[in-house]
């Protein structure tokens, strides 16, 4: 979630947990991260959400923020344990950036190496692996422009980034320098096959009163007398209009607006 002014994300223990672990078989861990100005809160455990003490803490605590950041794990690499749960953080130049993954890219730890690099997985997944990898060389960036980069410079960093795990497998990933969210949609498993849509994206403006957003499993309620949210997720959420990301989109948020759209296969394809 990025929106506008502060609003509270709560995730109903009945509806969601459901995804981790009930009715699904993403029972592996979960964790939110909610982010404040340069800094994230992180409450994550490695137990399936629809037991979690947890996560009826999270309900009821009302944490307000405007980047909200979500994951429901369903291991491949590496044991049940809270090292291995996402999202993940690291620290740049301080702000904290956090990274979840929702896909496969075993691969990244053969053809990159992390020898030189000051970030290291303290777990054994691939996605936080490759989460070192892009902060290895986002940090490059901001030495070599030896200030801050610009958007653009960042966008184009994190295209090259989805160019590279994208071929290894599904690559969904939402990343956030505590400033924007950097949304990547590729394919996930659908019914009948692996394919695109990987991401779904909806965007709620709110003009005159406040508003919320309701539905199972999923409130997210402001008090702001104004407001703009935009919602990415694997599936959507509510019964209105959601849109499907293309095969290697990425969206930039910031604010609860879409600031930027890039197509990095449609890019890579054309040079």
């Amino acid at each position: 979630m990025s929106s506008r002014e502060d609003a509270n994300a709560s995730f109903s223990l009945e509806e969601f947990s459901k995804h981790g672990g009930l009715t699904d078989n993403h029972k592996d861990g979960w964790g939110i991260a909610y982010y404040r100005g340069r800094d994230v809160q992180i409450i994550r455990e490695p137990e399936p959400a629809y037991e979690s003490a947890q996560l009826q803490f999270v309900k009821n605590r009302k944490i307000e923020s405007t980047m909200i950041i979500s994951h429901i794990r369903k291991a491949t690499l590496g044991e049940t344990a809270l090292r291995n749960n996402q999202p993940f953080s690291r620290e740049l130049k301080g702000r904290m950036h956090t990274f979840i993954h929702n896909g496969m890219c075993p691969d990244i730890m053969t053809k990159a190496s992390l020898d030189t690099s000051s970030y290291h997985p303290v777990g054994e997944t691939d996605s936080e692996y490759a989460f070192c990898v892009l902060m290895m060389n986002m940090n490059a960036l901001y030495s070599a422009k030896n200030r801050q980069p610009s958007l653009e410079e960042k966008l184009a960093l994190v295209s090259e980034f989805a160019n590279r795990i994208r071929p290894m497998g599904p690559a969904n990933f939402i990343y956030s320098d505590s400033e924007h969210l950097f949304c990547h949609g590729d394919r996930r498993k659908h019914a009948d096959s692996v394919k695109p849509p990987g991401l779904y994206f909806t965007r709620r403006s709110c003009k005159t009163s406040p508003k919320s957003v309701q539905t199972k499993g999923l409130s997210i309620v402001t008090t702001a007398n104004s407001q703009d949210i935009v919602l990415v997720a694997s599936v959507p959420l509510t019964d209105e209009k959601w849109h499907a990301f293309e095969q290697g989109e990425i969206l930039v948020l910031k604010d609860g607006e879409v600031i930027k759209q890039h197509n990095s296969l449609k890019a890579y394809n054309n040079d």
